[in-house]
């Protein structure tokens, strides 16, 4: 993030909110954590009731369509059954 904290510090970036950084978790010097104009997470910016439905649902169809079908639609490696 050596380009946002860059352009924060010239004003051309007015503000800026991270969920992720490149290392995890950051070090805690880094400079983009201390910035008065950034907001940085600790990687549970998409936490809500719904996005925790939506997940147990997709896990869910994902198990079920993988016992069926050999496949799951929400896989994140994608790949088939060996059986």
């Amino acid at each position: 993030y050596k380009r946002q904290l860059l352009y924060l510090n010239q004003g051309k970036l007015l503000g800026i909110g991270l969920d992720v950084m490149p290392v995890e978790p950051p070090p805690k010097d880094h400079p983009i954590i201390r910035h008065d104009r950034a907001i940085v997470t600790p990687h549970t910016a998409w936490y809500s009731t719904a996005s925790v439905i939506d997940l147990r649902q997709k896990f869910a169809k994902n198990v079920v369509c993988w016992v069926r079908d050999g496949v799951a639609p929400n896989a994140v490696v994608k790949g088939k059954s060996k059986s």
